[in-house]
């Protein structure tokens, strides 16, 4: 079963929402939101998720995606051999900021390296501990 680019956004987004009910943080989901996904209110934290369904080198976003301060940028990867479903690399506005190749042709896209990212702990991004 092929998923389209909007479905595998939503599984990410629901990988890592149950993964902060888990854990006992309360959050809000956006979808109208292109700055973020989930906001996380006690600890004033976004996070924008990305998911690497199949796992693949670059992710491609839009010519005029830009980062923002304070916002973690999580790039999830589905998974059956993780106990919480999923595995993520990411990190803050500089770090994917680093990562980003622009290409030089007007208007096209930009890719996210996901190979130059470390993985990203949730728990503790949003704890600090």
């Amino acid at each position: 079963m092929r998923l389209s680019n909007s479905e595998k956004h939503k599984l990410g987004v629901k990988l890592v929402s149950d993964y902060l009910i888990s854990l006992g943080f309360e959050h809000f989901v956006f979808g109208s939101d292109s700055s973020f996904d989930i906001y996380v209110p006690d600890q004033e934290k976004s996070i924008k998720i990305f998911c690497n369904y199949s796992r693949v080198r670059n992710i491609k976003v839009s010519g005029n995606f830009e980062t923002h301060d304070g916002v973690l940028y999580l790039i999830v990867s589905p998974t059956d051999k993780n106990r919480i479903g999923f595995s993520c690399v990411g990190g803050t506005k500089t770090v994917i900021d680093d990562s980003i190749k622009v290409f030089q042709t007007s208007g096209s896209p930009k890719n996210i390296q996901t190979e130059t990212l470390k993985h990203v702990g949730i728990k503790h991004y949003l704890t600090g501990q």
